[in-house]
């Protein structure tokens, strides 16, 4: 993948009415931190950010372009660790940028992607995907983009497990023992007992009627 580049823009400036500025303009405040850095305070243009996290997701390794302050602009290799959206119309809010070495590990949270229909599931079993992110620590040049499981040959009552899963040139911090995905048996709905026993009386009551209408026909056939 060639080299995925986000502009960004020094601010001094903080605080909720710089932030509600910022949005109207069509940025959004954000924050750019590393190991023993101090915090550098910035804002990205939306639609910008966007197009990155649709190329990238939050795991590849970018280049951030930051300028400003009348600063030497400045390019970092960064990770996108957070975009805070609105809980009601999920505008974008914040943004969290993690300066990394491409020599030093770090410690991420990789999607989890399934593929491939289930053989339970084409015998009326549910499958349940259960975790849907794996931790890891690895060099910021050895993040993949995704964990992909495959579930064709699950059965009901099988499941896949993180110690299952091949992951290379990291280390997966996960517990071993969690379930990614297990394919659950059928769900068998069970009549409300009222519902059973006005269908039983329904039949008992039949049969009484054959029977009645039986022996008057018998008496019919005698006279």
């Amino acid at each position: 993948m060639s080299d995925i580049i986000l502009h960004a823009q020094r601010r001094d400036q903080t605080g909720k009415q710089y932030a509600k500025k910022a949005r109207r303009s069509g940025e959004i405040p954000g924050v750019l931190y590393g190991p023993g850095e101090e915090p550098v305070v910035l804002s990205v243009e939306v639609n910008e950010l966007k197009k990155v996290l649709h190329t990238a997701g939050e795991t590849t390794v970018i280049s951030l372009l930051l300028a400003g302050n009348g600063k030497k602009q400045k390019k970092a290799k960064v990770i996108i660790r957070k975009v805070q959206l609105h809980p009601v119309t999920q505008e974008y809010l914040n943004v969290d940028l993690q300066h990394v070495s491409m020599k030093t590990k770090v410690t991420v949270e990789i999607p989890i992607v399934i593929e491939g229909t289930a053989k339970g599931t084409k015998e009326g079993g549910i499958l349940e995907h259960v975790l849907h992110a794996l931790k890891i620590e690895c060099l910021p040049s050895d993040i993949p983009e995704h964990i992909q499981v495959d579930v064709s040959e699950l059965d009901i009552g099988h499941s896949v497990h993180v110690e299952d899963l091949e992951i290379s040139k990291a280390r997966v911090l996960t517990d071993s023992t969690s379930s990614v995905v297990t394919i659950l048996p059928p769900v068998v709905i069970v009549e409300p007992v009222e519902e059973v026993e006005e269908e039983l009386e329904e039949a008992v009551e039949g049969e009484e009627k054959e029977e009645e209408e039986g022996e008057k026909e018998e008496s019919k056939q005698e006279e």
